[in-house]
């Protein structure tokens, strides 16, 4: 249904997107591994590739608005070592799919310093067969960023804070657990690393309280990240990221991302 909707969004916007002023359409495709740091049997190892489609029907000076398609497909690469002997233990399993529709509007102060992202989506994560451990999730969030703009790149500001409140709500497949609401604050600081911004390094904190079941609240969550992006160019970006999640009595884990985006 998704995919349907984005090709009939895609067949119609298309042959006007380059004679409308500031419309656009574009596709793209991100691969990506994530590796596991800490030990932890709820960890695995894994291969994500994300599909997008994305409109552009607004882009003027202080506003614009952008419709987001996307489905990712993930592989776990870790061995299955508990079940089978050596020659029947797998060392790849394809996970279900997941797909998203996301809306996003960026207003901005004349100057280029001060900026706002409001969102909303829709994501659906396909069940596994074997566990049903699908979900819903519907989201809104609020994205505050300033920083003074860099004069010629592609990379963004130059000094960029930005402050991200999102909210989800989760409702899942399996009977016994109830829907939960999520409420997220997290603050980010970028610096470039390079002249034109198109390389550049970033810290984020993120803090997260769940409300489960009678809005009980579950015990709240951190996640510190560091991580690098690099644009060679305006279509590609390569980034790295190392994050680390920690609640109070449940063990940590911490893992290692690298990957591409790449804009077609």
């Amino acid at each position: 249904m998704l995919w349907t909707f984005g090709v009939l969004l895609f067949w119609l916007t298309a042959g006007t997107a380059c004679l409308a002023d500031g419309a656009k359409v574009t596709g793209g495709v991100e691969p990506s591994f994530t590796a596991c740091l800490a030990n932890s049997s709820s960890c695995t190892k894994f291969v994500r590739t994300q599909f997008r489609l994305q409109y552009k029907p607004i882009s003027v000076r202080g506003f614009s608005a952008r419709i987001r398609l996307l489905r990712a497909y993930q592989m776990s690469v870790d061995d299955d070592k508990d079940e089978g002997s050596g020659e029947e233990r797998q060392t790849g399993r394809f996970d279900p799919p997941f797909d998203l529709v996301d809306v996003k509007l960026r207003f901005s102060a004349p100057d280029g310093r001060d900026h706002f992202e409001a969102r909303a989506g829709y994501a659906y994560q396909y069940s596994d067969p074997n566990k049903v451990d699908g979900y819903h999730a519907a989201y809104v969030s609020g994205d505050y960023y300033f920083g003074a703009p860099i004069p010629s790149g592609w990379g963004g500001l130059s000094r960029r804070v930005d402050v991200l409140l999102r909210m989800t709500q989760n409702l899942y497949a399996t009977t016994n657990r109830p829907v939960e609401k999520l409420v997220q604050l997290v603050p980010t600081y970028t610096i470039p690393l390079n002249g034109d911004g198109s390389t550049r390094a970033y810290l984020s904190y993120a803090r997260e309280v769940r409300f489960s079941g009678s809005n009980a609240v579950r015990t709240p969550s951190n996640r510190f990240e560091v991580g690098a992006y690099r644009n060679p160019t305006r279509w590609l970006e390569f980034y790295t990221r190392y994050a680390a999640w920690g609640t109070r009595g449940v063990p940590g884990t911490a893992r290692f991302v690298f990957g591409a985006d790449i804009t077609i």
